[in-house]
C-alpha cells in the first residue's frame, strides 16, 4: 500500500497506515518512525516501552520528545518540570543541550564558561552534532570563537564542504552528523549523480525526497526502497 512516505511491512518512512488510520509516520509493533499511536493517542513520533523516537507519552501526558530514565531525546520531564531537551547528570542523549537545567538554572541550550551556546557544552556533554577530538555541538565556543555548528579538523559541519561538495551537516570518514555524504550519496539535501534531491539516496534507499531511476519521488518507492 502506497503511503505518503514509505511502505508498510517493508519499511515505513514518513507516512503509514495503522488499522486503516493514516498516521503521519510510523507503525506500532513494527517500526515506529515519525508518528505513531499510543493507547489511541496520536503522538508525533515514537512509542514508549517499544521504541521511543520523537514524541512519546509520560504518565499519560504527551511530551514533545522522550522520557526520563528510559530515553531522553527532544522533550523530557525533569523532576516534574518539563524541559525542552534533556537533563544533566541523569541521562545524556543526542539532543539534550538544546534546553536543559544546569545546577537548577534554566539555559536555552547550555553554558560554557558563562557563555550561552545554542546547543551543548564542550568537554562536558556532547549532544546534537558532535565533532572529532573535541565535542562540538550545534553552537559552541571553540578557542573562544563562536561557530554555528563546530569545526572538525578544519572541516565545518552544519553547512560545510566535503571534497568540494556542500553538505548541510556532517562529515564522512570522520563522523557523520546530521547531513553529510555516505558513499558519495548525500542525505538530507544534496546531489545524487548530479541530480538535486531533497533528501538524497543512500545505497538505493530513498529517505525524504530523492530520485530513483530518474523519477522524482516525494518519499520512498515500493520495491525499490
Amino acid at each position: 500500500m502506497v503511503t505518503h512516505l514509505g511502505v508498510i511491512d517493508k519499511m515505513v518512512i514518513h507516512l503509514c497506515v495503522i488499522d486503516k488510520t493514516v498516521t503521519h509516520l510510523g507503525l506500532i509493533d513494527n517500526t515506529v518512525i515519525h508518528l505513531g499511536v499510543i493507547d489511541k493517542i496520536v503522538t508525533h513520533l515514537g512509542v514508549i516501552d517499544k521504541a521511543l523516537t520523537h514524541l512519546g507519552v509520560i504518565a499519560k501526558k504527551v511530551t514533545h520528545l522522550g522520557v526520563t530514565v528510559k530515553t531522553i531525546i527532544h522533550l523530557c520531564v525533569i523532576e516534574k518540570i518539563v524541559t525542552r531537551l534533556g537533563i544533566i547528570d541523569k541521562t545524556v542523549t543526542r539532543l539534550e543541550s538544546h534546553l536543559r537545567v544546569i545546577d537548577k538554572t534554566f539555559t536555552h541550550p547550555g553554558v560554557i564558561d558563562k557563555i550561552v551556546t545554542h546547543l551543548g557544552v564542550i568537554d562536558t556533554i556532547v549532544i546534537h552534532v558532535g565533532a572529532i577530538v573535541k565535542p562540538v555541538t550545534h553552537l559552541d565556543v571553540i578557542g573562544k570563537t563562536v561557530t554555528h555548528l563546530g569545526v572538525i579538523g578544519k572541516t565545518v559541519t552544519n553547512f560545510g564542504v566535503i571534497d568540494k561538495i556542500v553538505t548541510h551537516l556532517g562529515v564522512i570518514d570522520k563522523r557523520l552528523t546530521h547531513l553529510g555524504v555516505i558513499e558519495k550519496a548525500l542525505t538530507h539535501l544534496g546531489v545524487f549523480d548530479k541530480t538535486l534531491t531533497h533528501f538524497g539516496v543512500i545505497d538505493k534507499m530513498v529517505i525524504h525526497l530523492g530520485v530513483i531511476d530518474k523519477t522524482v519521488t516525494h518519499l520512498g518507492v515500493i520495491d525499490k526502497t
